[in-house]
């Protein structure tokens, strides 16, 4: 990088917007798309995010979100970025006003960030007073991240990163190190501006200055030069500047974004030049009076600035300066204003065939330079060299040229400065025809033709090309028919030429009759160029330039000068130095389509021309109208040569020797070497010519004979020898080829001979091959093998193969019956007498009988065969296949209710020909059978089919029934060898649908005091069958508890034996003195067999016959109030208005007479406590039941809101001499009246 140079700024640009106040722009590529986005901070605490949706060349930002990704207010935002800790995204640092610097640590991803929690100072930084503007660059070179914050009062504090890149450790700060100093409000940020490999530190202040500190120092110990004010052309940016350097528009430098108090970005673009370097016009020495001057193009991305841009650099490649061409200077300096400018390469005209030389320049630069290296920074141009070799049969239209109509007039320049040459070809219309060359300058490639600015010049058009004007870009002159040469200046320039309005005959031409065809050479050595202008008449008219380079001016013409002559009717003259001798020859097109050669036998500046000859070098009659012109367009050093013709055609006449190839000696082991003789159409150039060539044949380079890759013909020499070396192997290969094929290269053409073949004579004796059965006896069974033995004699110093015929026997097919497939060959190794191939026979299941396979061998020149008896071996193979079939069950069940089930059938062995089977069911009453036949044929025979049995019903309770299905052989309809077969049947049993059904009963009894009573339940089929019904029971509890209450039984089975009925389970029930109350248990019966289950659950009730534990409470004759317990209690109260509570158990509350009246029962409980009335009726002498007592009057019932009066009339005659016996509480008439609540 140079020394930059900053345009006026523009405010907010690329979409960016005014951010508030007192902001501060830093930029990232937060999305990790490639291109930068924009943050900017505010006084307000936010941070604006401006998403750029465009490139990283053009940048478009959207409408700004604030505060995004996790990001915070904060007390006037200065944001900055850096991946603090090495996971490949960027985390953020925010300054704020309290002169804090937050740290949003970043958990998302470079591509989708997503900041944490901030946390205030980490990793060692701390408070720097008030408005911290943080900022992170690798000062010392160690690999880390270093922190420097500016501050209010102007001060920057430097934190060193002790720690490593991913764990950040900072020192205690330093105040304004390495030479920076202290100013007002201080806004750092740094950067290698000037591309010296270190950083360099810019610091914005509160005056809206840019302070900038060049770095003298190195990336490691940097040491920062006093400061300078606004350089490069920044500027004040009103107050409060927080500069910014980003490549924001990609062209390689670093573009300055200043942000101020206003609230804006300024965008300040780094106009420096970048400077790239591409190869133009191609050096050659076979030229004019001088060789053509070669040219590269040198490129500015801006134009130069006032007084222009000098730009430096070296010089290198495999020619030499001084004597393959004029030594460069190392500098050229681009005119202000210009965007180009070119490097001239000189070639010197040396006499020395060298075609292979190069110049290269590589452009320089140092940090001082007033541009900046583009990414093209080296180019490389070839000289082409001026000796002819040889012109090869010519090619019509290559490259992409076409057929131009007629009269096609080929000319060949680099019209756009690309480094090849492109070609414009003049046609009878009068149209020059442009094909630009999309290829190189080695490898043409010309598009289809278009125009490019010339216009019709009326008919017969010529064109050539010069830069007549001096101007570094090439000028068209276009003859016609009318005999005028069109002049056409381009006001463009060597990439992008612009041809203005022709002018006719300008600068002293004039009018040569008909049919001009001009071209320009320096054919007397002034350093300007001449023309000459071919005519219809056959001439050719010499104009000599009397002016200068860049202003000509012709003299008078003189017809067919310097030993010219008439060439009959139509000349086209072109000069060029085709024999390298530092002056022009002349070639003249004419009529009947000759070319003719004038040799200059004079110099560069007097030339003396030969007589001419037609069609020299191997050139030939194009037809008629031979319209010549050469280039080197191949970039091989040499001219070829184009020749237009009158069919519109351009062809092609290669610049190269031919080379031959011819057969010499054959070559023989042990030791006799072959050749072949290498032969080339005149003498190889100094460097000689190296030959390339393929090998084939019988023989094998390497392991038979051995030949160079390569074979060079020696400067000044027309041959070479390659020689065949033999292998002495001790192979048997007998009399092999080796085969010569020439391919083709950059510095010669193929001959009429490219190939040629020698013998290569084998010194091995033949050995006798024999083949014997070592075991004739295979056998599928066990896989069992057999051996064929290929056996030989002599040397078993290399492998040998040994070919033979396979006769196979009756029914065996080849590769089938038998693994591995035999392919005709076997290889007898190294240092074997004999190979064994074994034959392991398929055990197949196909009935087939014995079979056999036979190998005779097959003569070979390789090899001899030995007598009749041992050229022939036969291995027999056993089968081990016999008829039979299988089932794939021999038992089934399926029921009356229609179910189903099924088994297949499957033969053993692979038939011949077709087996038939029957299915016959046993009785049909019970089940059928499906399909009644299965056919088996050769192809299905292992793929098993499948009979399906139904069940039938047969509305009898019958129980499970058997029965059988069985396969049949049909013998009649099947293969012979399934004749005999015994018949196999599957067993059917049928389930019945028809079942019975099974019930248990409940039982009571008594508990007893000790020992075990037996509760027995009984259980009844409801209809007696002939097969044996089975189920099973458990004992579950109900308020009876096993183990205490009974004895409980687990999940049992019950069995009906046939014809039985009723079957009896016994439960034990064990006895206590316990009073408690009633208790239930169940037995449940499940899981039936050949019944169904009506009443599956029996209640077995324990009946509590031990009297009631009684709690006695009396009370006395005045009125008391008496509880009882949580037990059973008797309370009687006797006289007086008693309260009476009996608590938890079974209660009774007692009456002995009538004067116990007027008590109230505070908690009774229905179903649980009584009233006994027993002794009252006794005292009364009545003898009544519940119901008499109520139905006659006696005991009766009144509510007393939610309590109930009971009443009792000692004489029954109503309720006027009734007594209240009790209240009740909270018991209704309804709900007290039952006779389960008294006891009489």
């Amino acid at each position: 990088m140079a020394t930059p140079s900053f345009n006026a700024p523009l405010t907010n640009p690329f979409g960016l917007s005014n951010a508030g106040e007192f902001i501060t722009p830093t930029f990232a590529d937060i999305d990790g798309d490639g291109d930068l986005d924009a943050f900017i901070g505010n006084n307000y605490g936010n941070t604006l995010f401006y998403r750029n949706s465009g490139t990283a060349s053009f940048p478009s930002f959207n409408a700004p979100i604030t505060n995004p990704f996790g990001l915070t207010v904060v007390s006037f935002s200065k944001p900055t970025f850096a991946d603090i800790d090495d996971d490949g995204d960027l985390d953020a640092f925010v300054g704020n006003n309290p002169g804090d610097t937050l740290f949003y640590r970043n958990n998302g991803n470079a591509a989708t960030p997503s900041f944490a929690a901030p946390i205030t100072n980490p990793f060692g930084l701390s408070n720097v007073g008030a408005s911290s503007s943080p900022t992170f660059a690798d000062i010392d070179g160690d690999g880390d991240l270093d922190a420097f914050v500016g501050n209010l009062d102007g001060n920057t504090l430097f934190y060193r990163n002790t720690g490593i890149a991913s764990v950040p450790s900072f020192t205690t700060p330093i105040t304004n190190p390495f030479g920076l100093s202290e100013d007002d409000l201080s806004a750092p940020t740094f950067a290698d501006i000037d591309g010296d490999g270190d950083l360099d530190a810019f610091v914005g202040n509160f005056d809206g200055t840019t302070l900038f500190y060049r770095n003298n120092g190195t990336a490691s110990v940097p040491s920062f030069a006093t400061p300078i004010t606004n350089p490069f052309g920044l500027s004040e940016v009103g107050l409060f500047s927080k500069p910014n350097f980003v490549d924001i528009d990609g062209d390689g430098d670093l573009d300055a974004l200043v942000g101020n108090a206003d609230g804006n970005t300024l965008f300040f673009k780094n106009a420096t030049p970048r400077v790239s370097i591409a190869p133009g016009t191609t050096p050659s020495e076979a030229g004019t009076t001088t060789p053509i001057t070669g040219r590269f193009l040198l490129t500015l991305s801006d134009p130069a600035p006032a007084g222009g841009i000098t730009v430096t650099y070296s010089v290198g490649g495999s020619a030499t300066a001084g004597s393959d061409y004029t030594a460069l200077t190392g500098s050229i300096t681009v005119a202000a204003g210009a965007t180009s400018a070119a490097i001239n390469v000189a070639p010197l005209l040396d006499n020395v065939v060298d075609p292979s030389e190069t110049v290269v320049v590589t452009l320089t630069a140092t940090p001082t330079s007033s541009y900046t290296l583009g990414t093209t920074r080296t180019a490389v141009l070839r000289i082409a060299d001026q000796v002819p070799l040889n012109f090869a049969a010519p090619r019509t239209n290559p490259f992409g040229l076409s057929n131009v109509g007629s009269f096609s007039s080929p000319t060949f320049a680099d019209i756009d400065g690309d480094g090849d040459l492109d070609a414009f070809v003049g046609n009878l219309d009068g149209n020059t025809l442009f094909y630009r060359n999309n290829g190189n300058a080695a490898t043409p490639s010309f598009a289809a033709p278009n125009p490019f600015g010339l216009s019709d010049v009326g008919l017969a058009s010529s064109p050539t090309f010069a830069d007549i004007d001096g101007d570094g870009d090439l000028d068209a002159f276009v003859g016609n028919l009318d005999g005028n040469t069109l002049f056409y200046r381009n006001n463009g320039n060597a990439a992008t030429p612009s041809f203005i309005v022709p002018s006719p005959d300008p600068f002293g031409l004039s009018d040569v009759g008909n049919l001009s065809s001009p071209t320009f050479a320096d054919i007397d050595g002034d350093g300007d160029l001449d023309a000459f202008v071919g005519n219809l008449d056959g001439n050719t008219l010499f104009y000599r330039n009397n002016g200068t380079a860049s202003v000509p001016s012709f003299a008078a013409p003189s017809p067919n000068p310097f030993g010219l002559s008439d060439v009959g009717n139509l000349s086209s003259p072109t000069l060029v130095d085709i024999d390298g001798d530092g002056d022009l020859d002349a070639f003249v097109g004419n009529l009947d389509g000759n070319t003719l050669f004038y040799r200059n036998n004079g110099t560069a500046s007097v030339p003396n021309f030969a007589a001419p000859s037609p069609n020299p070098f191997g050139l030939s009659d194009v037809g008629n109208y031979s319209s010549p012109t050469f280039v080197d367009i191949d970039s091989d050093g040499d001219l070829d040569a184009f020749i237009g013709n009158v069919d519109g055609n351009t062809l092609f006449f290669e610049n190269a020797p031919t080379v031959s190839v011819t057969a010499g000696s054959n070559a023989a082991e042990p030791n006799t070497p072959g050749s072949f003789t290498l032969t080339l159409s005149q003498a190889a150039p100094d460097g000689g010519i190296t030959v390339s060539y393929s090998l084939s044949g019988t023989a094998t380079n390497g392991s038979d004979y051995t030949v160079p890759a390569t074979t060079t013909i020696a400067a000044g020499q027309t041959t070479a020898t390659v020689t065949v070396t033999p292998i002495d192997d001790a192979l048997v290969e007998g009399t092999e080829t080796v085969t010569l094929t020439l391919t083709d290269a950059a510095r010669y053409n193929l001959g009429a001979t490219t190939a040629a073949t020698i013998n290569l004579t084998d010194n091995d004796i033949i050995p006798v091959v024999t083949i014997a059965a070592t075991d004739a006896s295979a056998a599928e069974a066990g896989n069992n093998p057999g051996t064929f033995r290929f056996s030989r004699t002599g040397s078993t110093a290399s492998a040998l193969t040994v070919n033979y015929a396979i006769a196979t026997g009756v029914g065996q097919a080849i590769g089938v019956d038998y693994t591995p497939v035999l392919t005709g060959s076997v290889v007898i190794p190294v240092g074997q007498t004999f190979f064994d191939a074994t034959l392991t026979p398929v055990n197949d299941a196909l009935i087939e009988g014995n079979e056999t396979v036979t190998l005779t061998l097959i003569d070979a020149p390789a090899y001899d065969l030995g007598a009749a008896a041992t050229q022939t071996a036969t291995v027999t193979i056993a089968d081990n296949d016999t008829a039979g079939f299988t089932l794939s069950k021999t038992t089934a069940t399926v029921s009356e209710s229609g179910t189903t089930d099924s088994f297949s059938v499957v033969l053993n062995a692979q038939p011949t020909s077709n087996v038939v089977f029957s299915i016959t069911a046993s009785d049909a009453t019970e089940a059928s059978a499906a399909p009644a036949t299965l056919t088996f044929t050769n192809a299905n025979w292992n793929v098993a089919q499948n009979v399906t049995i139904t069940g039938i019903d047969d509305a009898l309770i019958d129980g499970t029934q058997t029965s059988s299905v069985t396969v049949s052989v049909v013998d009649a309809s099947s293969n012979n060898a399934f004749d005999g077969v015994a018949d196999q049947a599957v067993n059917v049993t049928t389930l019945d649908n028809d079942l019975p059904s099974l019930s248990i009963n409940s039982v009571s009894v008594a508990e007893g005091n000790s020992g075990t009573t037996a509760a027995t339940f009984t259980v009844t089929l409801s209809q007696a069958v002939s097969q044996a019904v089975t189920v099973s029971y458990a004992t579950a509890n109900g308020t009876a508890t096993a183990g205490s209450d009974y004895t409980a039984i687990p999940l049992t089975l019950l069995t009906f034996n046939p014809n039985d009925t009723e079957e009896t389970i016994t439960v034990n029930i064990t006895g206590d003195t316990t009073f408690e109350p009633d208790e239930t248990f169940t037995v449940t019966l499940a899981s039936a067999t050949g019944a169904t289950i009506s009443q599956s659950t029996g209640t077995g009730t324990i009946l509590n016959d031990d009297a009631v534990p009684i709690n006695v409470i009396n009370g006395t004759a005045g009125r008391d109030t008496l509880v009882g317990g949580t037990g059973s209690d008797l309370i009687t109260g006797f006289a007086g208005a008693d309260v009476l509570s009996g608590g938890g158990g079974s209660d009774q509350f007692v009456y002995t007479n009538i004067r116990d009246a007027g008590d109230t029962i505070t908690d009774f409980t229905v179903g649980q406590d009584q009233i006994v009335l027993t002794q009252l009726l006794q005292s009364l002498n009545l003898n009544l039941s519940y119901a008499s007592a109520t139905s006659s009057g006696y005991l009766a019932f009144a509510a007393q809101g939610s309590n109930t009066v009971v009443q009792f009339d000692a004489d029954g005659t109503g309720a006027g001499r009734a007594s209240a016996l009790a209240i009740v509480q909270n018991l209704s008439p309804t709900t007290l009246n039952s006779s389960s609540n008294f006891v009489v």
